[in-house]
């Protein structure tokens, strides 16, 4: 079960003409998602459906964190 939560949904402005805005969410000191879109408000909508989620998923990170399996293959991944 999920506890406490510390989660940031950000929708970022395009650096540039011709990029997209990115639907971006924070949580637990992980980027769950980061999403590419065309306005600000296809940006809050597409956050607004991960939020029933989001327990679930900060459980699965939670449990992979205490998992040395898990922590091996993600620094294995990084490195290669």
């Amino acid at each position: 079960m999920c506890s406490m939560l510390d989660a940031l949904a950000i929708v970022y402005d395009p650096p540039r003409a011709g990029l997209p805005y990115l639907a971006t969410l924070f949580a637990d000191g992980h980027m769950l998602a980061c999403e590419p879109v065309s306005s600000i408000d296809e940006g809050e909508a597409f956050l607004k459906s991960l939020f029933p989620k989001l327990p679930g998923i900060i459980d699965q990170i939670r449990s992979a964190a205490n998992n040395p399996n898990v922590i091996a293959a993600a620094s294995q991944n990084r490195a290669g």
